[in-house]
């Protein structure tokens, strides 16, 4: 069994338009303070959650939209965030200072748009998203050992995972009920590792999860 973590959160941001509402900001910076962080251990190679003890989160988040003429929309989000522990984990295999599993310190995202009118009540659309994840550490792991007839955690050292770029592409008609859309998801085919773990031991394997690849479709919506 595991207990229910907890937060306190501190926050504190602005927004704001400029250029006759052309321009929107949206910066915040943040501080949270966590206890019993929920955490996934390998026991035995078993997969369970556990509690570890506190954690600390920070960083700054922000999304700027710019309509440079009527039709185009660009949009950039992203943020900076450090999240790491802040007290020991030894079962989890987790110590003081360690990086949140799957926390990359820096994303990013910027969408272009543009519309233009198409036919009676239609509208054309064409866009393209770029977005970064940064590199992260994976989960935490630590195996089980006797030692002088007492179970001890023996730490697993944590795999770093790079960072991965994807762009996408999409255009279609929308006239408010209906939607015509053509996309292209990852269209470089990046093979960026979304997840991964390893079950400890040598040669033993593990598992190992990449980000969608090269994915090209449509769809109909109808509202």
């Amino acid at each position: 069994t595991y207990q229910s973590d907890s937060t306190v959160n501190y926050e504190l941001g602005v927004k704001s338009t400029a250029f006759d509402n052309r321009l929107s900001i949206d910066v915040d910076t943040f501080l949270i303070h966590w206890k019993k962080i929920q955490l996934f251990e390998y026991v035995d190679s078993f997969g369970i959650n556990a509690n570890g003890g506190t954690a600390t989160s920070k960083g700054l988040e922000w999304t700027f939209g710019f309509t440079p003429f009527q039709g185009l929309n660009l949009t950039l989000t992203g943020a900076y965030v450090d999240a790491y522990l802040t007290a020991d984990a030894p079962a989890a295999g987790g110590l003081n200072g360690d990086p949140l599993p799957y926390a990359p310190k820096l994303t990013n995202s910027l969408d272009a748009e543009y519309t233009w009118r198409a036919f009676g009540d239609y509208r054309a659309f064409t866009g393209a998203t770029w977005s970064y994840i940064g590199a992260r550490q994976n989960d935490f792991g630590a195996t089980a050992a006797i030692v002088n007839n007492a179970v001890v955690f023996e730490r697993n050292p944590p795999a770093t995972l790079g960072g991965y770029n994807t762009v996408n592409l999409r255009t279609g008609l929308d006239d408010g009920r209906w939607t015509f859309e053509l996309y292209c998801k990852n269209l470089a085919n990046s093979r960026g590792i979304a997840y991964y773990t390893s079950q400890g031991t040598p040669n033993f394997g593990g598992a190992i999860t990449l980000q969608q690849p090269r994915t090209i479709g449509a769809t109909i919506d109808l509202r």
